[in-house]
């Protein structure tokens, strides 16, 4: 039976988005980040992107696990910064075998998630059909 893919990220998305500022109030550098205006296709929106460190075959809860661990030190500075931009958790998984179609997030996990404010979307990846759901836990 083969492990379903997963990857999660904490995108933080909005016009006039700084960069530098979002860095530097959250003491974290992004892994991937561009400026409004950077982007051609989306060229008033800047983007701040940080990722899980784990290994795609560990499990989703287990991504956002890692993120979390790295944001509770500055949670106060990122509900702060939500107040000016749109932040969530992105999750993908690839279900590799037909025989697992779901997955499951422990309640304390969704607690930590919905204290800070931000929305929870997972896309699903069944076969080559692409499936995306949003979930706020607002």
């Amino acid at each position: 039976m083969k492990t379903p893919k997963t990857w999660a990220a904490l995108l933080i998305t909005g016009k006039d988005l700084d960069i530098t500022r979002i860095s530097n109030l959250l003491n974290i550098d992004p892994n991937f980040s561009h400026s409004p205006g950077e982007n051609p296709n989306n060229k008033d929106i800047g983007y701040w992107q940080l990722n899980s460190t784990l290994n795609d075959s560990e499990i989703i809860e287990n991504h956002l696990w890692d993120l979390l661990k790295k944001l509770a030190p500055v949670r106060n500075q990122l509900k702060e910064i939500h107040k000016e931009f749109e932040i969530h958790f992105y999750c993908s998984v690839e279900f590799s075998n037909s025989g697992i179609d779901s997955l499951k997030l422990g309640p304390r996990l969704l607690s930590l998630i919905g204290n800070l404010g931000v929305s929870l979307e997972i896309t699903r990846w069944a076969g080559k059909e692409l499936q995306s759901t949003d979930i706020s836990l607002l």
